[in-house]
């Protein structure tokens, strides 16, 4: 039988091929058996068949197959071919991953995290979601993103979580652009946002965008600060809507004017920059102060440069050596903290000294880390002293 049969899942069998294949199927060979229950459930060769896939896969899996003994799993799981039975879903998957299967790695975790089929256990979903991101695969990458962000059945670490945020991101994930375009807009505020929780995460990672956006959609009306915060994210950015700078702003108003200090930065900026909104200067000041005095580390960095400039408030260089302090000193706590942002931000501080006796040494230091994490901009300043040896 030609192998390409059997690795080619996009191969139109003919009515001699498929025949061929149930043959080598009834004659025991569990690659074969696997095969032909694919062609049972895609009707590639013959009729769709789910419950007659299901006995091929059974077949092979009983002999091993580790792809079947998911495949089945998956069938119990979510009733394809058969009753649902996540008991004996969980215990298909489990002899799937002691073969290194990583798919089924990440659908035990599903189970653990939601509490199907076995005790819910949220340690046993991460280290699940940990085989599944090691085996490389996008989704576990990002609900284990979530789990190091919000410390659920590991111990909180926010430099792991952007880490496997980034390398979802790398493998096409929709949601973990969604979250990373938090950090690049907020300044790392994602790390206090609630949103969903990690059974929900589920949903949003398979989902992709538009799963984000409805599930934000659907929640506007209770006026949580963190949901106004997301719609307004996918308005700006066209993440599962038509982009609309207008409509972002007035979410992001509706936030900021909650209290919400990311939504009063993000306002100020468009502002500033006339996105959405009339540009005015005198307003994007009086924002940045509001969110500042709340805390925002890059809120007082931007306070510092509008005082130092006399931009839209009266020029003071005292106010201005002020905000940048205290933005240093935010900075450096967020970087601590794995924030490959306020790593980069640190470094420019350091290299123009406000806020902080200048160093370019910390500055490298800084931007080498930054960019490690896989901070572009850090990345472009580090080339920038590298080109600058060379020369």
């Amino acid at each position: 039988m030609a192998d390409y049969y059997m690795e080619d899942f996009a191969h139109k069998f003919t009515q001699d091929e498929i025949e061929e294949l149930k043959a080598a199927a009834q004659q025991g060979d569990a690659k074969a058996q696997a095969r032909y229950g694919d062609c049972c459930t895609q009707g590639n060769g013959v009729k769709q068949d789910f419950s007659e896939a299901l006995e091929w896969y059974r077949k092979a899996a009983e002999q091993g197959d580790a792809y079947s003994q998911c495949v089945l799993g998956c069938s119990y799981h979510y009733g394809t071919g058969v009753k649902s039975d996540y008991a004996t879903a969980a215990d298909w998957y489990r002899k799937a991953a002691e073969q290194d299967y990583f798919a089924a790695d990440f659908f035990l975790g599903i189970l653990y995290a939601s509490g199907l089929g076995v005790e819910k256990d949220y340690g046993e979903a991460a280290k699940c979601f940990k085989a599944g991101a090691d085996g490389g695969d996008d989704i576990a990458m990002f609900v284990l993103g979530e789990m190091y962000r919000t410390g659920t059945g590991v111990e909180q670490d926010y430099e792991k979580a952007v880490m496997q945020y980034r390398h979802a991101f790398m493998h096409g994930n929709d949601a973990a652009e969604f979250c990373l375009t938090m950090l690049y807009n907020c300044g790392g505020g994602i790390r206090e946002r609630k949103f969903w929780g990690i059974e929900t995460s589920l949903e949003i990672a398979l989902g992709g965008f538009e799963r984000a956006a409805e599930w934000f959609k659907l929640r506007l009306k209770d006026e949580d600060p963190d949901v106004l915060y997301g719609m307004a994210l996918c308005c700006l950015k066209g993440f599962g809507v038509k982009d609309n700078a207008g409509k972002a702003a007035k979410l992001y108003r509706q936030a900021a004017d909650k209290g919400d200090a990311v939504a009063q930065t993000q306002l100020a900026v468009m502002t500033m920059m006339g996105q959405g909104v009339k540009a005015n200067e005198k307003e994007a000041a009086r924002l940045f102060k509001l969110a500042a005095e709340k805390g925002s580390n890059d809120a007082q960095c931007a306070l510092a440069i509008l005082y130092e400039t006399g931009t839209g408030i009266k020029r003071s260089q005292t106010e201005a050596d002020k905000w940048y302090k205290l933005a240093a000193e935010n900075y450096t706590k967020a970087a601590k903290e794995g924030d490959a942002e306020a790593m980069c931000s640190l470094a420019h501080l350091y290299e123009d000294g406000k806020g902080v006796e200048m160093n370019i040494s910390v500055a490298k230091k800084l931007y080498k880390k930054s960019a490690e994490l896989g901070n572009e901009e850090a990345r472009d300043n580090v080339m920038k002293y590298e080109e600058s040896i060379d020369i």
